[in-house]
């Protein structure tokens, strides 16, 4: 039974991942579980790793959603929670939010850290995406 129900939420999961990709709804919010998954099939992943109670994190957060929006398509853009993801945190030494990961065909790509201007994010996501 257990088998069986985490494959049903893993298909739940990808379902709401795709249809997140296909209506242009901005970034996906992800759980620690999802992490892996996400960035493996997205061939160009931008995800922010952020915390509700960061300022940085919410000053960054309209721009990261008009991101999704605007590159909707050709790069996939995802939100996971530092708090709530530490083997993420860990694994990519993030050791302040908001940290940006890039991510090419699975890959780490890049990283950036604290507020960034839009070009910042424009420039990087060109360069990925050629």
């Amino acid at each position: 039974m257990d088998e069986e129900l985490e494959r049903i939420r893993s298909r739940l999961r990808e379902e709401l991942v795709a249809q997140a990709r296909t209506r242009n709804a901005g970034p996906v919010e992800l759980k620690e579980a999802d992490f892996d998954r996400f960035v493996a099939t997205h061939p160009v992943a931008l995800v922010d790793v952020w915390a509700p109670w960061c300022g940085p994190c919410r000053v960054m957060s309209p721009l990261v959603a008009e991101l999704g929006k605007a590159w909707a398509g050709r790069v996939s853009v995802a939100k996971i929670n530092a708090d709530e993801a530490p083997s993420v945190v860990q694994r990519y030494r993030i050791l302040g939010i908001p940290t940006f990961l890039w991510f090419k065909d699975g890959a780490l790509a890049g990283r950036q850290v604290g507020v960034q201007p839009r070009q910042a994010f424009e420039d990087a996501l060109a360069e990925l995406s050629a």
